[in-house]
């Protein structure tokens, strides 16, 4: 079979991936509960005044930090339950959220040790990022790489394994990935490629549509047709990230189990990685 391009494996993944959700809706509900800890957690890196260089009192500043771990907290308890579940979709059993939740609360202290791992590192790159020239913030964009990389299966393991330790987590995951596509991966291949297309084509809407529609509305509906817009714009990235992690659930089956749950195939898992031209 040829290699598909970019966008023709995103489609894939994206395709399979929503199969996953639609057979069983009450998957939802996860990224619904998710979309709080989601734009918290987006509010805190790009909000105005967030990380404004002329304060830089505000980078460490105990309570704004104190929020961002708890809401990372939150999300990673959400996203290990949704995983959870996703695993036993792919089984063939009914999926519940009950049962999701009650398992993230018997993994409490490997999450919460994790979040403060994975936060505390988002945290230094992007706080480092802010204190160097160029050449500095290019080193931690790569940094910050192949730490998303290490890191691609770190609720998956942590679903599986007993360890609450966030550096056995981490290496566990780093591990099954080079295991099963070697030590020259440059890259993730997920739903990115589908998802970058789909969010430019929502912006040109959204700027095709404000230029006529704006100026008729007034103050007042100028303010609720840009809250309506971003909303819709939090939800389309909320499920997308969704959708790559029932993906990125099968990738780990895939890769501790050597079997493509359906509706995936081993040509997608594959293809999950970019390798370096030999």
């Amino acid at each position: 079979m040829p290699e598909k391009g970019a966008l023709a494996r995103s489609w894939s993944l994206m395709e399979a991936s929503w199969e996953i959700l639609l057979k069983n809706k009450i998957l939802m509900i996860y990224p619904l509960v998710s979309l709080a800890f989601t734009a918290a957690i987006a509010s805190f890196f790009f909000g105005p005044g967030v990380w404004a260089e002329e304060d830089p009192a505000l980078h460490s500043q105990p309570l704004m930090i104190a929020f961002y771990l708890v809401m990372m907290f939150g999300f990673t308890f959400t996203s290990v339950a949704f995983c959870h579940e996703v695993m036993i979709a792919f089984s063939g059993e009914a999926v519940s959220v009950r049962r999701g939740f009650a398992f993230a609360r018997r993994r409490i202290k490997a999450i919460l040790l994790w979040s403060l791992f994975a936060g505390l590192v988002g945290l230094l790159i992007r706080n480092l990022e802010q204190r160097f020239g160029i050449v500095g913030k290019i080193v931690l964009r790569l940094t910050g790489v192949v730490w998303s990389v290490a890191s691609v299966f770190a609720i998956q393991v942590m679903i599986r394994e007993e360890s609450a330790n966030p550096l056995e987590l981490l290496r566990k995951s780093s591990t099954t990935l080079r295991r099963n596509w070697k030590d020259n991966l440059v890259g993730y291949v997920g739903i990115g490629v589908v998802s970058a297309v789909i969010v430019g084509a929502f912006l040109v809407a959204v700027f095709v549509g404000i230029s006529f529609v704006k100026p008729e509305m007034g103050p007042r509906g100028g303010i609720a047709l840009n809250v309506t817009i971003g909303l819709l714009f939090l939800v389309a990235m909320v499920l997308a990230s969704s959708l790559d992690s029932i993906f990125r659930c099968a990738l780990y089956i895939y890769a501790s189990e050597g079997v493509a749950p359906a509706p995936y195939d081993s040509n997608l898992m594959d293809g999950a990685w970019k390798v370096k031209k030999s």
